[in-house]
């Protein structure tokens, strides 16, 4: 209904606008004689109002068509919000209310944050004409640094084929008392690894660790060593951690109302483990122009210490080359060869690759580096 009002009063404003535009245009290009000389001439008032008619439409259709742009939004009653001092490591979260102000449904498509201490959340995706909805940012303040920080969140979203971006800000003043190191982590790894994290408070009244604990059960989280002013917490990525890269979290509980959770973001990339490793795992050889480049022994060794048998070794560089034998016990044997005379300049970079099919089926990749100078 508010649609096709506006389209009509639209038609109607136009066809009046270029209507008396016309009028004025003819009025002003060829104006009538005076049929007494002894008459003023009515034409210049004639004009200007026949002028300021079309101008007075034109600013009432502009502001029409500004208004019908504006419903089509969502609209954020705060889209700018300013929270005043926090303490680095004590909660911050806000909601951003908003609405859909448009006569059709709008599909929230993505949400980008400027910072990776920000999570935000949306319930939905889609909204109704007239629904509304709010959208939960959270910071975390342990990664920030101290003074005066921003933060933006950009909502884009869709409706029918329109699709617009509406920027969020969330500001805050950061006070620093306690140091949490590393505030976040990020572990690579194919076998179990540890690592420390250590809370530092001076206050005359320090906080105490209570608690600790993990959001996945193979990262085990302990409560370590303390002092009067250090605690430290140790956490270690068991062999049961499942591959690929997971986005974890390690709450640090603490007998302080205003840090009562501090939160350490922890990445973690499992790599699938091998099943068979190279010791040494590059190669790097030098040699005198005109001598002999020296070759370098290689040892390939099961994890479970079971024999290892190749079937090939090929090359990327025909420079390079080489050979194996079974041993000693049950690893095997790579000599690497590089022939300088096929060394074109003076250093060349290369990968052997090594394929076995005891423990089981694979291969593994050996880095060579030589230098002819």
């Amino acid at each position: 209904m508010f649609s096709r009002v506006g389209r009509t009063f639209s038609a109607l404003v136009g066809q009046k606008l270029l209507t008396g535009v016309g009028r004025t245009f003819l009025s002003v290009r060829q104006p009538r004689k005076n049929l007494c000389p002894h008459q003023g001439s009515s034409e210049p008032g004639a004009s200007a109002t026949g002028l300021a008619a079309p101008l007075a439409a034109l600013l009432l259709l502009a502001a029409f068509c500004g208004t019908s742009a504006r419903a089509g939004e969502l609209t954020f009653p705060q889209p700018d919000v300013n929270v005043g001092e926090v303490y680095a490591g004590a909660a911050l979260a806000r909601a951003f209310p908003f609405a859909n102000g448009s006569p059709e449904p709008v599909e929230v498509t993505d949400i980008r944050a400027s910072c990776g201490c920000l999570t935000p959340r949306l319930d939905k995706r889609l909204y109704q004409p007239g629904e509304k909805g709010s959208i939960r940012l959270e910071v975390n303040t342990l990664t920030q640094p101290a003074g005066l920080q921003s933060w933006r969140l950009d909502v884009i979203y869709r409706r029918g084929k329109i699709e617009q971006t509406r920027s969020l800000w969330l500001r805050a003043h950061i006070l620093r008392e306690i140091m949490v190191e590393p505030a976040a982590l990020a572990l690579t790894a194919d076998r179990a690894i540890a690592h420390t994290i250590t809370i530092t408070d001076h206050r005359p009244r320090p906080l105490r660790v209570t608690a600790v604990r993990s959001s996945a059960p193979a990262l085990h989280v302990t409560v370590g060593e303390s002092t009067r002013t250090t605690t430290q917490v140790k956490l270690a990525v068991g062999d049961d951690f499942p591959p690929g890269r997971h986005e974890e979290t390690v709450s640090i509980y603490t007998d302080d109302a205003r840090y009562s959770e501090l939160r350490v973001p922890v990445t973690i990339n499992r790599r699938p483990r091998e099943p068979v490793v190279a010791r040494p795992a590059a190669v790097e050889l030098a040699a005198a122009p005109a001598e002999p480049v020296p070759s370098r022994i290689v040892l390939l060794q099961s994890r479970d210490d079971a024999p290892v048998i190749v079937d090939r070794i090929t090359s990327d560089n025909p420079a390079v080359s080489a050979r194996w034998a079974p041993g000693p016990g049950n690893m095997s044997t790579v000599r690497v060869l590089v022939d300088g005379t096929r060394v074109h300049g003076s250093a060349l970079k290369t990968l052997l690759h090594v394929y076995f099919h005891q423990p089981a089926q694979g291969e593994i990749a050996i880095a060579v580096s030589c230098s002819v100078d």
